[in-house]
């Protein structure tokens, strides 16, 4: 399978081995690298992610296809949308990474480093913030705030 990924801009090899129902939803269009994206023109789920049945399952299209052209896929690992277009089935355009990674490149991920404050309007600056978890931050503030609740609702019920 690895020599199909190699030669994909050969369109004659890829619909030989993609099913004839699924290239009939694959629409050329030019997107943000070389190769163009492979467009999903079938139905879509709310995120814009494109869905078709497979093996009597509800699933993802870019999962599908990359499956035939390149192998399974790993449980640990999901497929990042490198092109940034949800509905791209191209497998040049989608790279395995852990969920971690992907959501780090996504805009949820961009949302969230680019916060400047909590929700409490603290600041997140070096005095401020401690990082927990898999990198997330906290105020240190609020932290404080919520621990000495906490001590004296505890002392309160003693």
């Amino acid at each position: 399978m690895n020599d199909i990924m190699s030669n994909l801009a050969d369109w004659d090899a890829v619909e030989r081995l993609l099913p004839q129902r699924v290239i009939e939803k694959i629409h050329l269009t030019i997107g943000p690298l070389a190769d163009p994206c492979w467009e999903w023109t079938g139905s879509r789920d709310v995120d814009g992610y494109g869905r078709l049945c497979a093996n009597g399952q509800n699933r993802k299209a870019s999962r599908v296809v990359y499956e035939i052209l390149h192998g399974p896929i790993t449980e640990s690992l999901e497929l990042d949308h490198i092109c940034r277009n949800r509905s791209c089935v191209n497998p040049l355009h989608l790279e395995l990474v852990p969920h971690q990674v992907n959501v780090a490149r996504g805009n949820a991920g961009q949302y969230l480093r680019q916060r400047t404050h909590c929700p409490e309007g603290h600041p997140y600056d070096a005095v401020n913030t401690y990082v927990y978890g898999k990198g997330k931050r906290g105020c240190l503030k609020c932290r404080r705030e919520r621990s000495r609740e906490w001590r004296r609702r505890q002392h309160f019920a003693q």
